[in-house]
This record gives C-alpha cells, sequence and structure tokens, in this order.
C-alpha cells in the first residue's frame, strides 16, 4: 500500500442530499482501503458553525457545489486547513473534482500531486448590531423591496472618505471576483492576490471605476439613505438587515482559505473551461 500524503479527513457534504450521500459513501471506502482515517459531518443550512471533534484533520473534503464549500470554509472552526471540493453543482468554479470521474485525480493528490493555493477571507463587523463573521467570496450591500438608489459613505484607511449613489456595493475576495463582482463590471483577480476589490453596483450618474485594495486596507461602509433599509449579504448565503447609519467595517482575516489543487490547474485555465473567457 502506497503512503497518502493526507492522514486524517473529515468528509463534509450537505444534510438530506442522497447523492451528496451515496459519493461520500464510496469516496470513504476509497480512502479507507488507503489506511486514511475518515469522518463524515453533516452541513446543515441553519447551522452558524462546524466544529469537529478531532483536532488531528489535515484536509477537509467538500462534496456539493461552490456553494456548499463556501458555506463549509466560513463556518469551519479548525485551524488552515486545506479544503478539497467535489463538484456537485452547476459551476464549480473552486470544486477541483468532478463528481463522475474522481478516483484517479484522488489518487494522484493523495500522492501528493498538488498546489496549495492560498486565499484571503475577509472579516466584517457590525458592532450596534452585535454581527461579525467572515467572508470567503463577498460581502454585498444591496436595497431590499422598492426600486430607489442607496447613498453610502465610505471610508478607506479612516482618512479617504467619499459618497456614492447606487443599487448597491460589492466588496470581493480575489476569490469572490470571478462572481458578482464581475458581472458587476469589476475586475478579475488572481485567488491568491494580496488585495480585495471594491466595486459600485449601478452608480447614479456616472460610471465608477472598482477600487483594488491592498491586504492592509480597512474598509468601513455606512448606509446613509435615511428612508431605505439594506440587505448586507455574505457570500450569497446569509443575510443581514442593516438599518441607516449602521457601520459596517471590513478588513482582511488573519486566517487564509486554502483551497487543494491538481498541478496543472490554472486560473486562466479555469475562466476558459467555465465560459468565463471566450477565447
Amino acid at each position: 500500500m502506497m503512503s497518502s500524503y493526507f492522514k486524517n479527513i473529515l468528509l463534509v457534504l450537505k444534510y438530506g442530499d442522497e447523492k451528496a450521500l451515496e459519493l461520500s459513501q464510496q469516496i470513504k471506502s476509497f480512502l479507507n482501503i488507503r489506511g486514511i482515517k475518515v469522518e463524515i459531518f453533516f452541513n446543515r443550512l441553519e447551522g452558524k458553525t462546524i466544529e469537529v471533534n478531532s483536532k488531528n484533520i489535515d484536509l477537509v473534503i467538500v462534496v456539493g457545489g461552490d456553494g456548499t464549500l463556501l458555506s463549509v470554509a466560513r463556518k469551519m472552526i479548525l485551524p488552515e486547513v486545506p479544503f478539497l471540493g467535489f463538484n456537485f453543482g452547476r459551476v464549480g468554479f473552486m470544486a477541483e473534482l468532478e463528481a463522475d470521474s474522481w478516483q484517479e485525480s484522488l489518487e494522484n493528490i493523495l500522492q501528493g500531486n498538488f498546489r496549495l493555493s492560498n486565499r484571503l477571507e475577509l472579516n466584517y463587523n457590525i458592532p450596534s448590531l452585535e454581527e461579525k463573521g467572515v467572508a470567503v467570496n463577498d460581502i454585498v450591500l444591496h436595497r431590499t423591496g422598492l426600486a430607489r438608489l442607496l447613498e453610502f459613505a465610505i471610508t478607506i484607511n479612516k482618512e479617504e472618505k467619499f459618497t456614492v449613489r447606487a443599487d448597491g456595493v460589492i466588496v470581493a475576495t480575489p476569490t469572490g471576483s470571478s462572481a458578482y463582482n464581475f458581472s458587476a463590471g469589476g475586475p478579475l483577480l488572481f485567488p491568491e492576490l494580496k488585495a480585495f476589490v471594491l466595486t459600485f453596483i449601478c452608480p447614479f450618474l456616472s460610471p465608477l471605476p472598482s477600487f483594488v485594495l491592498p491586504k492592509s486596507a480597512k474598509l468601513q461602509i455606512v448606509l446613509t439613505s435615511f428612508q431605505s433599509e439594506a440587505m448586507l449579504t455574505i457570500d450569497g448565503q446569509k443575510g443581514i438587515l442593516l438599518p441607516p447609519q449602521v457601520k459596517l467595517n471590513i478588513s482582511v482575516c488573519k486566517k487564509s482559505f486554502i483551497l487543494v489543487q491538481e498541478k496543472e490547474s490554472g486560473f486562466v485555465t479555469r475562466l476558459k473551461n467555465k465560459g468565463i473567457l471566450q477565447c
């Protein structure tokens, strides 16, 4: 039996997904035969955190689409452990392995034929609402019901201040730059770049360029529209109603989001394969 690079694996799947459970049992058997210890955990939508008993986990395998991977990465209470995704969704931009052709690729990864992609995460904090947490993809402030513009006061590093009227604001990590940020006209950032991006959704009167901010930047956003509330959405999954004049503070998290990728997997190639780049 060949020695595996990983010894203790946490296998996480979406609660109630029968297909994911069936595949997870196959993966578990595949790993057990190779002498790897496997613990299975079900990710529930309503759960705020994922806590596991073992502190010896050296890899987290997530069976689901990118949404499940984002949810697990955001809620996982573990040190900087790498994640490997099995794609059960539609796009699978982060999930590395396909559900119908995974054995050979997983075998290669177990033998050490992989690279680690270290990506930054974002902290958000709303002191007056006692809300705080982590975003892997993006933090979006957008209007709720009526189609009216929102006004935001934005401060960068407590010094640079300006006001924007728009339908919303997107703050995206490099990982999330290819999602809503890109659809709103924001730039694509290479995943390992130590920066994040601020993009405006349909700004009033004239287009506004995105701001690519350094890792050290501290961002504060205040909704100054007195007659409107805004919805704060974290990774497209968690929603918080934000009243006027409430301060939202955003900065880069100390903990990284680490993805296991096959060595030949490149960012531009992935953009082409997923139809984001047409060339």
